[in-house]
């Protein structure tokens, strides 16, 4: 039997999961979209044709992992009609003492408009691990989710509401 020196001290190993924060269209501040309802949900409603974003912030998840992303799903319901839709996320990752005017990156996502009022979720958008490590604790992702319906990859030819953006991270438990 091993004494002293030689007996092994094991320490638990943290055990990683996939956790998910969320932000609601009725939680985001409007910068030319629109508020309104799809059955019982508030939805922002983003016009064809045109560029609208909402405004919003999230803190970064303390439990979150370093050297991992986080990936961002846009959950919208379409209004019909064939065509695509170009969503796009422009961030910064800013805290304490950070230049809040300084400039943002933008994540694009392309995708197939649903039938009349037929939720959708985006693929993944990800926000690089290296935009997040080494900021301090207090840091947020200060963003604006919008369509970019002016641009030739969007040609849905109706409005699109988004009812929510989920925001998927590695987490220690």
């Amino acid at each position: 039997m091993p004494v002293g020196r030689n007996i092994r001290h094991t320490v638990p190993q943290l055990r990683q999961v996939i956790r998910e924060k969320v932000i609601y269209a009725k939680d985001v501040e409007t910068d030319g979209c629109s508020a309104t309802v799809l059955g019982a949900s508030p939805v922002m409603q983003f016009a064809a044709g045109s560029d609208q974003y909402a405004l919003a912030d999230l803190k970064i998840p303390v439990d979150r992992v370093p050297n991992t992303p986080i990936v961002v799903k846009l959950v919208f319901a379409g209004g019909g009609g064939p065509g695509y839709i170009l969503w796009y996320i422009s961030f910064l990752v800013a805290g304490e003492g950070q230049d809040l005017t300084a400039s943002l990156a933008t994540i694009w996502e392309r995708t197939l408009a649903p039938p009349p009022n037929v939720q959708k979720t985006t693929n993944g958008m990800t926000i690089q691990a290296n935009l997040l490590d080494g900021k301090l604790p207090s840091a947020n992702i200060q963003m604006r989710i919008g369509r970019q319906g002016t641009h030739s990859l969007d040609d849905a030819p109706n409005a699109t509401n988004l009812l929510k953006a989920i925001f998927e991270y590695t987490a220690y438990v």
